[in-house]
């Protein structure tokens, strides 16, 4: 974190002061996501009317989930410096009549309203045990009977034993990003869903990419 200098515990909220590096970081991110197609397999996201996109980065997810469904709408929640870049992301897509870009603190700040389902992708991985179950206990308290919680993150096996990716992100997480994430295992998420009050979960498994996806029903 020294070599960040300015406000903020995490490296996210420090990057907000370096509008440069943090052009960059997210246009490396929203690359490393396009190179997820997996993320789209859930059939659930056929189901959904509307979907807030909760720290959905430059909006790569929300363009990609958008032109695979057509009725879709979704509505990106970011903090201020990150929702201006995929406001304009969004905007070059011709896609700004179907996404909305929100400035908020997802811990801190109301999810918008209206949305029948809520996505994290790669968000998850980032934080503390306790904040993680903080934003599933938020996700079930936003969403309406039956809607439903979308997670794609990186994943360690059920032993914790593997994968590569998942130690190596850890190490980062722990080290660089946040000093408080780390890989999970997907037992361990839908333990931590179930708390929150959703009834059922749903795993995908990509675990040759170390990746995998659940889908919570409230």
């Amino acid at each position: 974190m020294d070599e960040f200098p300015g406000g903020g515990a995490n490296l996210y909220q420090r990057l907000a002061g370096n509008h440069e590096l943090e052009n960059l970081f997210h246009d490396a991110m929203g690359a490393y996501t396009r190179l997820s197609p997996k993320m789209l397999e859930p059939k659930e996201f056929r189901k959904v009317r509307h979907l807030v996109d909760v720290g959905g980065g430059d909006g790569s997810n929300a363009i990609r989930l958008c032109r695979l469904f057509s009725s879709l709408r979704i509505t990106i929640l970011e903090i201020p410096s990150v929702a201006e870049i995929a406001r304009k992301s969004v905007e070059r897509a011709g896609l700004a009549d179907r996404i909305r870009c929100v400035a908020g603190d997802m811990f801190s700040d109301l999810w918008p309203e209206g949305c029948d389902a809520a996505l994290l992708s790669h968000v998850v991985e980032v934080f503390s045990l306790a904040k993680v179950q903080k934003l599933y206990k938020t996700a079930y308290e936003s969403l309406p009977a039956r809607g439903r919680l979308f997670i794609w993150t990186i994943l360690a096996n059920d032993q914790e034993t593997g994968a590569l990716q998942a130690a190596k992100s850890s190490i980062y997480f722990l080290c660089v990003a946040s000093g408080e994430g780390m890989a999970r295992p997907a037992k361990e998420h839908k333990e931590l869903m179930n708390a929150a009050g959703f009834r059922s979960v749903k795993i995908y498994s990509a675990a040759k990419i170390d990746h995998g996806a659940l889908v919570a029903t409230k």
